[in-house]
């Protein structure tokens, strides 16, 4: 059945080419596996200069500028472009389904920012005494986990493409894992706060219960990849 599907879609390529959101829309719906798709029909060339992936790499390059403000106590700078860090998060997902525009470079590239912006933002918040060693460690080890082991699956389908614009069977993100995110933003935002000195005393405890807040969401959606994980094994 799978290969009868499979060459209907080879059949069919030249249609395919001439839209580029057709072929993943067809490949989800027969259910085929990404190992079956021919390259004739898998290397589609999709297109990468979009507004959500701008918006994304804007997100990425934005935040190293944001850890330097931070090292530099320019705290209003740093406060203004995690504002618009944290717009961009919101809009590049909102935009790329509001306009069809979802592509493998932008399910890549959108995850990875929201993990450098928190890690390095996080790594120049513990420079500056605003943030504990062991959140710090939480963050981090978490990421780095999902980054080498996410590799490691896409790997271990693709070999050769692993470089290519190609879809692969990723690890999808959780309720909890979004959860997640907003409360580690949330947590790197009430820090930039603290040292711009706009966090009265009395708000201290609560950015502390914060931290153990997300230091549990992000333990717990940790833990919440290794079935999905394993399945994604098992079927190698």
């Amino acid at each position: 059945m799978i290969a009868l599907r499979t060459t209907n879609l080879v059949a069919h390529s030249s249609k395919l080419l001439k839209n580029q959101y057709i072929f993943p829309r067809l490949v989800k719906y027969y259910a085929i596996p990404s190992s079956q798709i021919p390259d004739s029909c898998s290397r589609i060339r999709e297109r990468i200069w979009t507004v959500p992936n701008a918006l994304t790499i804007t997100r990425i390059f934005t935040s190293p500028v944001i850890s330097y403000a931070i090292i530099q106590d320019h705290w209003g700078i740093a406060l203004s472009l995690l504002a618009v860090s944290g717009a961009t998060d919101a809009l590049d997902g909102w935009l790329a389904r509001r306009w069809q525009q979802q592509s493998a470079l932008g399910s890549l590239l959108d995850p990875l920012g929201d993990k450098l912006l928190v890690g390095i933002l996080a790594g120049s918040l513990f420079w500056k005494g605003l943030i504990p060693s062991w959140l710090l460690l939480i963050f981090i080890s978490r990421d780095a986990i999902l980054i080498l082991v996410s590799g490691a699956l896409r790997w271990k389908q693709l070999r050769s493409a692993f470089f290519e614009l190609r879809p692969s069977e990723i690890i999808q993100p959780s309720l909890l894992s979004k959860v997640n995110t907003c409360l580690q933003i949330g947590t790197i935002a009430v820090g930039v706060a603290a040292g711009a000195g706009l966090l009265p005393n009395s708000m201290m405890d609560y950015q502390t219960a914060l931290q153990y807040l997300a230091a549990s969401t992000t333990i717990l959606s940790g833990l919440g990849y290794i079935r999905p994980i394993l399945q994604l094994v098992k079927k190698r």
